[in-house]
């Protein structure tokens, strides 16, 4: 077995790390090291750990954010102070479709064999509304019918609110309504629905969308007003840091252009190009390009990415001068789903496929031991949760399912214990939270665990070094 745990801490002053990994030396025939036997280049380098960093933040941009703290205020109610009572055997709720039967029967088997007063009445229809209220269905009513108590038995009728239509300002309707809010006019209007949608419109880095729900054309009907300030299509950012490797360059320049909604469906695609700024004439380098993109339907987001990387730089030990070589591809595909939404949090569920390809060289020699293609499939629970002070909370439960095949080609046909296997199974843990200071800093703190049943190529384990690992930055 091959533990593998990752301890990150990060705040508004820097980032530390601890990590400790537990697996043995593989046994091979692989060009001769230099000394120490660390590449710094390639798999297992900067580039990996920024690759890690780059994905992990594309899953929390995808994840649904804690519900937020929408209230509903009821109008303060005259208390009627009469003590007179009408005696009540039973109740019939007349036009209840959408709340369960069970808490129906809960709510008034608290009511019946009692003597009702005015107030108690209102009571029961407080008690209605409130359910509908803690199940998201915000503009349904109970109310009560004038009706003869003699018989004993009150009667309340339930109007369930309907979405009439939505109306969109800022942006055309087209597939906007869909897309968000897809099947959902004239249906009973669910908070929790409208939340997700307008959070499929807001994952758009550039929309501020906002919400307002206004009476509709006929009595238990509703107009959803949704407005979104003119956010643009094209959106481009240029920018360095000093987050790269010594070896390889540690300045870093980098070019990110988005498009948000290029195609009306509230897509979101986006290209990434980041560089040395500094080298050796091509002795000494780093790149990295990506190419993301995800569609969005109702509760379900469909994404995919692309990425490649190289590294390179010469290191010198015992007189001798030694050519490090790092090439790498990623390919990715999947999709997720919001499958509860409460109070507490929102829970996600997501699953992907892979396919990794990696390669090390030692002067033009192929280190086959780091070199490899290989097909996996990702499945991860996530829960959203909100915190103290306005944080929010992302814990991420996922397997990752080593594949023989589906793209799958391997160095070893037949590995032996300390060798890399293709065929693994990789249980991991992710926690993030970010907790706001004030209006303009957040801190964040980070946690990684992860184990794996099988010996791994350097690409798919964590190394220490490098400054998404053990060096603090803004």
């Amino acid at each position: 077995m091959r533990p593998i745990i990752t301890i990150i801490s990060a705040g508004i002053f820097g980032l530390v790390c601890v990590r400790a990994q537990a697996q043995g030396l593989p046994l091979s025939t692989e060009p001769v090291m230099p000394s120490g036997g660390f590449l710094p280049a390639g798999p297992g380098s900067s580039q990996d750990q920024f690759q890690r960093f780059q994905q992990r933040k594309e899953e929390l941009q995808r994840l649904a954010p804690p519900n937020s703290n929408t209230q509903i205020k009821a109008k303060d109610k005259t208390v009627n102070g009469s003590s007179r009572c009408v005696s009540i055997s039973n109740i019939i709720v007349d036009g209840a479709h959408n709340l369960p039967e069970d808490e129906l029967q809960r709510i008034t088997s608290h009511h019946v064999h009692q003597c009702l007063t005015v107030s108690d009445l209102n009571k029961v229809i407080d008690d209605l509304n409130g359910a509908y209220i803690a199940h998201g269905y915000v503009t349904s009513r109970a109310y009560l019918p004038q009706q003869n108590l003699s018989g004993g038995v009150l009667k309340v009728i339930v109007v369930e609110g309907r979405i009439a239509s939505f109306s969109f300002k800022g942006v055309d309707a087209d597939l906007h309504e869909e897309m968000a809010f897809p099947g959902l006019q004239g249906e009973v209007l669910d908070l929790h629905d409208l939340e997700q949608g307008l959070e499929q419109m807001n994952r758009l880095p550039n929309w501020q969308s906002q919400m307002q729900i206004a009476p509709g054309p006929t009595p238990g009907t509703s107009i959803v007003d949704v407005n979104v300030p003119d956010p643009g299509v094209l959106h481009g950012q240029i920018w360095a840091d000093n987050n790269g490797q010594y070896e390889t360059g540690r300045e870093i320049g980098h070019a990110l252009l988005t498009a948000q909604d290029a195609l009306g469906l509230l897509d979101m695609w986006s290209v990434e190009y980041d560089h040395s700024l500094v080298g050796n004439a091509g002795m000494r380098r780093t790149s990295y390009l990506s190419a993301n993109g995800s569609i969005p339907y109702g509760y379900a987001t469909f994404f995919g990415g692309w990425w490649m990387a190289d590294d390179a730089y010469q290191l010198n030990s015992q007189g001798e001068t030694f050519q490090l070589y790092g090439k790498r591809k990623d390919f990715r595909v999947g999709a997720s789903y919001v499958l509860l939404r409460n109070d507490i949090g929102v829970t996600t569920f997501q699953t992907s496929y892979e396919l990794k390809s990696f390669a090390s060289y030692l002067n033009q020699t192929r280190i086959e031991t780091q070199s490899a293609r290989q097909a996996s499939i990702v499945s991860q629970v996530s829960e959203s949760l909100n915190g103290f002070g306005g944080g929010v909370w992302y814990i991420t439960l996922g397997m990752r399912f080593g594949l023989g095949g589906l793209g799958t080609s391997r160095s070893f046909s037949d590995p032996g214990p300390q060798d890399p296997h293709s065929r693994y199974v990789k249980p991991s843990l992710d926690i993030d939270g970010y907790q706001p200071l004030d209006d303009d800093i957040v801190w964040h703190t980070s946690v990684h665990g992860e184990y794996s049943t099988k010996n791994q190529y350097t690409s798919n384990q964590l190394q220490v070094g490098g400054p998404y690992t053990v060096r603090g930055f803004f």
